[in-house]
């Protein structure tokens, strides 16, 4: 048994104009708005119970842009904001539920699959007979129905198709195009519509950044905030994001911006015991240059190999992107190498970008290829001077912008000086090499912990 509750009004966009928080007892547990109207009363029931619940309803003024009331005040003196247009019970069908589902999800994909008109076509003969077995005055024909899509339900795209998988989201602007105290009621809406349907569906996982939203749930709705804290010891909800808030990398300076991943990390680690390693900014115009240095220091993995008679003399950064998950093309099954930009600082100045591309009318085979930009083939091999040519020719004219300047020095020494006390005193062991050789073992072990390699020369 469900109560229907609609205080949206039909064609309005979800987050805008009005929704709604369902209590019961005192504690908030779903939202309602345009996309959800569903309130649980009973799995059973009998006829003759009694429920109680209220619904805390917020009427916001809707901003369009540019000509925003910055204060989205409501005009009491004009027409309402919004109506309540539907108040009533149902029954709630699994079923017909599981059915409805079943066949959206092949119609869409019929619809997407413009360019496999063989795929296409076995999705409308499925829809077709579904339909053909339906009897909308009939519910016992439902099963027969839905069976009838299962069977493109089930097939695969091919013996290397890969797998999705998904968790919920919900990108929330701390501030936008409304005032605060919205931003807070929204949180408490999302978070307890998760939290509902981690109960209601078991594999269901939810991800989300930004503590300052975490901390209003704490300060405002101690029941969503322990409902958190158990979803997440439980593993079904992810802390992300290390920022305080996905804040704006444009304006902000790069204090602002160690501040958010100095909270962010802090609240993360003391109030669910979880370090975070990740940046989530999903909804950002543009990205700081300081961003990589701030991460790195923030906690992001980097490494750093130097050594004196190696194969070859090189300096160079390789940015290792993420693997995926899913092998889409190797029917053999191992994995594809990661995508790698690696940016030559000497000698041989450019870059190249090595990332995996499927051989053209292969069955199911990529390879490893390499976009190269060298200064040499672009500008010639006089192109750029020398490490010394150009210290010499900056020493002859005075120009001491690029020598080391001794505050610099003494700090280095104060870096490198605890890590020679180490070594003398036996804390921390050497680990040798042999001459020629990209450096000891125990720099491929420690890579490897993050089942990362080394990119030799």
């Amino acid at each position: 048994m469900v109560a229907l509750v609609s205080v949206s009004p039909a064609g309005k966009t979800e987050g805008f104009t009005a929704e709604g928080l369902v209590y019961r007892d005192g504690v908030p547990v779903v939202a309602l708005n345009v996309h959800r109207r569903e309130v649980e009363i009973a799995g059973r029931a009998r006829g003759d119970e009694e429920f109680e619940f209220f619904v805390e309803a917020a009427a916001n003024v809707s901003h369009p842009w540019g000509h925003a009331n910055q204060l989205a005040l409501p005009d009491y003196g004009g027409q309402p904001l919004f109506h309540l247009e539907q108040a009533e019970l149902a029954i709630f069908d699994p079923e017909a539920w599981e059915f409805f589902h079943d066949y959206r999800v092949v119609l869409e994909a019929m619809e997407t699959l413009s360019t496999n008109p063989r795929r296409q076509a076995e999705l409308r003969e499925a829809l077709n007979a579904s339909l053909n077995i339906l009897d909308e005055g009939d519910r016992s024909t439902l099963r027969a129905a839905r069976q009838a899509l299962a069977g493109v339900l089930a097939e695969r795209n091919g013996p290397a198709a890969h797998t999705v998988t998904a968790v919920g989201h919900a990108h929330i602007d701390t501030a936008w195009l409304w005032p605060l105290r919205e931003t807070i009621r929204k949180c408490a809406r999302t978070f307890a519509t998760a939290l509902d349907y981690i109960e209601r569906y078991p594999g269901y996982v939810f991800l989300c950044s930004q503590p300052q939203q975490y901390a209003w749930m704490k300060a405002y709705y101690p029941e969503i905030w322990e409902g958190i804290r158990k979803a997440v010891r439980r593993g079904r909800w992810e802390p992300s994001g290390s920022m305080w808030v996905e804040p704006d990398c444009n304006l902000a300076s790069g204090e602002a911006l160690v501040r958010q991943l100095l909270h962010g990390k802090r609240f993360f680690l003391e109030e669910f015991g979880i370090e975070t390693r990740d940046v989530w900014l999903p909804d950002v115009f543009g990205y700081s240059g300081a961003l990589p240095q701030l991460l790195v220091k923030a906690g992001v993995p980097f490494f750093l190999r130097v050594g004196k008679r190696l194969p070859k003399a090189a300096t160079e950064i390789a940015i290792h992107f993420k693997g995926a998950p899913p092998v889409l093309f190797k029917a053999s099954g191992e994995p594809i190498d990661d995508n790698v930009l690696v940016i030559r600082i000497q000698p041989d100045e450019g870059i190249h970008l090595t990332f995996e591309a499927k051989v053209p009318d292969s069955a199911l085979e990529t390879r490893s290829v390499d976009m190269e930009f060298h200064f040499r083939d672009s500008f010639g091999d006089d192109a750029l001077p020398d490490a010394y040519e150009r210290l010499l020719v900056d020493a002859l004219q005075g120009d001491a912008s690029l020598f080391a300047r001794s505050d610099e020095i003494e700090l280095s020494w104060h870096i490198v000086d605890p890590i020679l006390e180490a070594w003398d005193q036996g804390l921390a062991p050497l680990a040798f090499y042999e001459p020629g050789s990209w450096g000891p073992r125990e720099a491929d072990e420690l890579l490897a912990r993050d089942k990362l390699v080394w990119i030799s020369g």
